[in-house]
């Protein structure tokens, strides 16, 4: 019995929508108490979380897995029988490869949020999730800069007067954020779910390079979006890293009337952490996120680095479409029998309210 791939798509599908309500609950909720029907609606989607993971557990079981195809690090199985599919056939984030050409971008077709198809299941972005995201819908937009507000106790037949804490905007133009493969034009007619492969692998290249440019910044030669590691506050230590840095971090965000929302760093740094710190004092700090380098090795952050940031205190802006692109008809590409897909995601100004709420924690010259 052959692997149903189609199947187990869709049932992936529903767990990547489920997981992204889950995160949407989590977050509405997150430092309160849930209110029972909330906590049923937790259970609910937890519980279509584990129905989609038994299901692709049952098709795989049943399904026929090569030696070949065991001793690759990352696969996906298909019938034996050739599929022979059109271009018409071939779909790329829900546009028909027919409709592609010249590598000239169009929004892709697909229904689900910008930030998680950019998530990749966890392998792309991790930072979109956990921090303030604007969505625009052409080359550049506005995220609203929240004000500093202090509340006061109203005097009697005084009049307030709100020149003191203005809401403003800031106007910010995109930078364009791409990855592209190529594919033999035999495997895409013969292998459906290829797309599915292509797709996840795009998206996930594109949003790790976001997460880049979230803390380093980006340039295109025309636009410029600066970075967390910019424009936070520094603060170094000498030596060893320690809890004692880390915390004084947290309290110097809390001090700035933020809420540490999370701690980011790359897996060595993260290593250390962990075998460093008590486990009750590191559970004791905000939720850890893991940040590994990109494909090629670049790192997005380096090792001791570590940056406590409240994520209400950064905005992102990101265009509401991301956009995809196809040609076989470039001489490269006619050359080999071969065809060159791309993904594209615009994003622009990391915006900081607060210096002080982003803590870049590093080690000393």
């Amino acid at each position: 019995m052959t692997f149903n791939a189609s199947a187990a798509a869709k049932h992936l599908e529903a767990r990547e929508d489920a997981l992204y309500k889950l995160r949407k609950l989590t977050e509405t909720w997150k430092g309160r108490s849930m209110t029972p029907t909330a906590r049923n609606i937790e259970a609910r989607l937890l519980a279509e979380i584990s129905a989609s993971d038994d299901s692709v557990r049952a098709l795989v079981d049943a399904g026929v897995i090569t030696e070949e195809q065991r001793h690759t690090s990352s696969f996906f199985v298909s019938n034996v029988t050739h599929a022979e599919r059109s271009r018409e056939q071939i779909m790329h984030f829900g546009r028909k490869l027919s409709e592609l050409r010249e590598l000239v971008f169009v929004d892709a077709e697909d229904s689900r949020p910008v930030d998680l198809i950019l998530s990749a299941g966890g392998r792309g972005s991790r930072m979109l999730e956990r921090l303030s995201s604007f969505e625009f819908e052409k080359a550049s937009g506005y995220i609203p800069v929240k004000p500093a507000v202090t509340a006061f106790v109203q005097p009697r037949n005084v009049a307030a007067a709100a020149d003191d804490a203005p809401m403003g905007t800031v106007l910010v133009r995109s930078v364009k954020v791409s990855a592209v493969v190529s594919a033999s034009n035999e495997s895409l007619a013969d292998v459906p779910s290829q797309d599915q492969a292509l797709r996840d692998s795009l998206s996930a290249a594109v949003g790790q390079r976001i997460d880049h440019a979230v803390f380093n910044g980006a340039d295109d030669g025309e636009n410029e979006v600066t970075g967390l590691l910019t424009d936070g506050t520094e603060r170094t230590y000498t030596g060893a890293l320690t809890y004692d840095a880390v915390a004084d971090a947290v309290a110097a965000v809390e001090n700035a009337s933020g809420i540490a929302t999370g701690l980011f760093a790359n897996p060595t740094t993260v290593a250390t952490m962990r075998k460093a710190f008590d486990a009750n004092k590191l559970g004791a700090l905000p939720e850890l996120t893991v940040l590994p380098p990109l494909a090629d090795g670049t790192p997005i952050l380096t090792n001791g680095v570590v940056v406590v940031l409240d994520g209400d205190s950064v905005a992102v802006g990101v265009r509401n479409k991301f956009e995809v692109a196809g040609t076989d008809t470039m001489e490269e590409a006619y050359k080999t029998d071969r065809t060159f897909l791309a993904g594209r995601q615009r994003i622009a100004g990391v915006h900081v309210a607060n210096a002080e709420r982003v803590q870049v924690v590093k080690p000393g010259a």
